[in-house]
């Protein structure tokens, strides 16, 4: 009788443990379709400057990490790169000295709906610290290009390459209309993908070709600068880029999704 019961009773359990794993898988599964689908990519860019007073190019580049949701509303992950510094001070005033503590990267979070100019900027992750931004004009100064730079109707299409899914086109100017204007201009682009977001690079080329502008690089060649003694300004690149980004979105970045379309709402119908 014993081993009857014992039987049973190790049966019931199974029963039970099988029947509680099927219910969290389900709420599982029900939690996670219930989560917003993001989607992430990466703007990177290059400016190659030139300073006169050294005759050389210092290079700078960033990127920013570009996230959509499903509602339309975009976030521009923006790094603020940072130095501690302890500075002495003599008694009249001047630097003594300087020692670099550490430094680091902090982000800013931009947010805004596709083609409208006000924007919520948060300068941490806590959402009751924002303050309302003109988008446009926030990521004109910190990113510095407009798409008008990557159309070509001011030159000439010198080859074009496809391969596989990248088209690849080159363009030499008709005419230099300065200095700085680019000598070679190569336009990369891909075949459109059903996860690409909506971020465009330049939207007026991506519609022509029905494809994805993914990369933009300017070759400005070594000149004479015209001073006596004549002084060659090396050569420069601009580059921007869109690359893949890991998709993964944090509990906190999704919470500021969810305060930002709620102050975005209440921005457009007051």
């Amino acid at each position: 009788m014993s081993k009857i019961l014992n039987s049973k009773t190790r049966r019931s359990w199974g029963n039970q443990f099988l029947l509680v794993s099927i219910l969290l898988s389900f709420n599982f599964f029900c939690t996670t379709k219930q989560q917003e689908v993001y989607k992430v990519i990466e703007l990177y860019y290059k400016w190659d400057i030139y300073k006169p007073s050294e005759n050389n190019i210092i290079t700078f580049s960033d990127s920013v990490k570009i996230i959509e949701s499903e509602e339309g509303l975009r976030l521009y992950q923006i790094p603020q790169p940072f130095d501690n510094v302890i500075v002495k001070i003599d008694t009249a005033g001047d630097i003594k000295s300087q020692r670099l503590i550490n430094s680091g990267t902090r982000y800013s979070y931009l947010f805004c709906i596709r083609d409208q100019q006000k924007g919520i900027l948060f300068n941490t992750k806590e959402v009751n610290h924002f303050k309302i931004v003109n988008a446009d004009s926030l990521l004109s100064a910190r990113i510095s290009f407009r798409s008008e730079m990557f159309h070509t109707s001011n030159d000439s299409l010198l080859s074009v390459v496809k391969t596989g899914n990248i088209q690849t086109e080159i363009y030499i100017p008709r005419i230099k209309k300065e200095e700085n204007y680019p000598d070679t201009s190569v336009l990369v682009f891909r075949d459109n993908k059903p996860g690409d977001t909506h971020y465009s690079l330049s939207t007026k080329l991506d519609s022509l070709r029905d494809m994805k502008l993914v990369n933009v690089l300017f070759v400005i060649n070594s000149r004479p600068s015209g001073q006596a003694p004549p002084i060659f300004i090396p050569r420069r690149e601009i580059e921007f880029s869109l690359r893949n980004a890991n998709q993964t979105v944090s509990n906190e970045i999704r919470a500021l999704f969810k305060k930002s379309h709620e102050l975005l709402r209440n921005i457009q119908h007051p």
